[in-house]
C-alpha cells in the first residue's frame, strides 16, 4: 500500500510484477475500503470499495496481477439498488454474526455526505442494515438494533461517517461490534450464534475517547498487537466539520479484556510526514 500523505493519503495498490491497471477512480472517489473473500470464484480476497462519486459499493478483483473493478449487479446487487441507500455514502463491515450461514455477513452504514452532528435530521433510512450472502449475491436480513434503543441517539451524534469493525472482543464465541460515530462505543453480542442481540456500551472504550484527539475516529480496527490476550486499536482519523487530518492512531490495552486501560502508543503510527 503506498500513499500520498501530504495531498490525499489515499492509498494506490502496486503488484509485485508492476502496477495495477486503471486506479485513478478508485483514489479520486474511495471513501471506506476493506479485504474481503467476497466470491469463490476467485482466488484470492477482493478488495470491498465504497465509492463516493456513486455511491455505490464495487469489488476490486485481482486478475494476472491487476485489479478490476466489479459490475454493479455483482455480489452487492440488492445492497446497491436498496432504496433507503440511494444518494447516501456508505460503509461497511464483514463478520460472522449469524454463524451457520455460510459466508460472513455484511453490515452497512448509510449517511448523508457531510451531515454531521445533526440529530433532528437522523432518520430511519439511515439505520444500519445486515446482509447475508444467499450463495450469489447479500441480501437483506435484518436492520442492526440494540436492546435499550440506544444506538440511535449514538449515530445521530455523529462527527463523521459513522464506521465500525466485528470482533470477539469478550471471547466468548460471539461476535461483538465495535463501532464509531468520531468516538468508539461497542456492541456486546448477548444472544446466540445463531440469533444475536446486542446491547449498547460507550463506556468499555470510555478513557480511550476521553485521550484521544480532537479528531473524529473513523474505521476502527481491533487486532491483538501486543499478543497479550485482548484486542488493541487502531484507527484512522475521519472527516468532518473543520480541517482534515491525515493519518492514523493507535491505542494499546494495557488492562484485560474485561477491564480495558487504553494507552496512546503514537510511536507505532507516527505519521512522521503529516504531522
Amino acid at each position: 500500500i503506498q500513499g500520498t500523505p501530504k495531498k490525499t493519503f489515499i492509498p494506490g495498490f502496486r503488484y509485485i510484477d508492476g502496477e495495477t491497471k486503471d486506479f485513478a477512480d478508485f483514489n479520486q472517489w474511495l471513501l471506506h475500503f476493506s479485504f474481503h473473500d467476497v466470491t469463490d470464484t476467485i482466488a484470492g480476497e477482493e478488495i470491498v470499495v465504497t465509492q463516493t462519486n456513486d455511491r455505490y459499493i464495487r469489488t476490486y478483483s485481482s486478475i494476472t496481477g491487476e485489479y478490476y473493478p466489479s459490475a454493479l449487479n455483482n455480489e452487492f446487487g440488492q445492497v446497491n439498488s436498496y432504496a433507503d441507500f440511494q444518494n447516501k455514502l456508505l460503509t461497511t463491515a464483514f463478520g460472522d454474526i449469524y454463524q451457520g450461514l455460510g459466508k460472513e455477513e455484511l453490515i452497512t452504514f448509510p449517511w448523508y455526505e457531510g451531515n454531521f452532528n445533526r440529530p433532528d435530521e437522523y432518520d430511519e433510512e439511515l439505520i444500519p442494515v445486515i446482509w447475508y450472502f444467499d450463495g450469489s449475491q447479500f441480501v437483506f436480513k435484518d436492520h442492526l438494533s440494540d436492546v435499550d434503543n440506544q444506538l440511535w441517539n449514538f449515530l445521530a451524534q455523529s462527527s463523521t461517517y459513522p464506521s465500525a469493525t466485528i470482533a470477539d472482543v469478550n471471547n466468548d464465541s460471539l461476535q461483538d461490534i465495535i463501532i464509531s460515530n468520531g468516538r468508539l462505543a461497542i456492541l456486546w453480542n448477548i444472544g446466540t450464534q445463531e440469533n444475536p442481540l446486542f446491547r449498547f456500551d460507550y463506556s468499555y472504550f470510555a478513557s480511550l475517547n476521553e485521550h484521544a484527539p480532537n479528531e473524529p475516529i473513523f474505521a476502527p480496527n481491533a487486532w491483538d498487537y501486543d499478543q497479550d490476550g485482548d484486542y488493541d486499536i487502531a484507527y484512522s482519523y475521519g472527516r468532518g466539520f473543520g480541517k482534515l487530518r491525515y493519518g492514523m492512531d493507535f491505542f494499546v490495552n494495557e488492562g484485560t479484556q474485561d477491564e480495558p486501560f487504553w494507552t496512546r502508543v503514537v510511536q507505532i503510527l507516527k505519521n512522521l510526514s503529516i504531522y
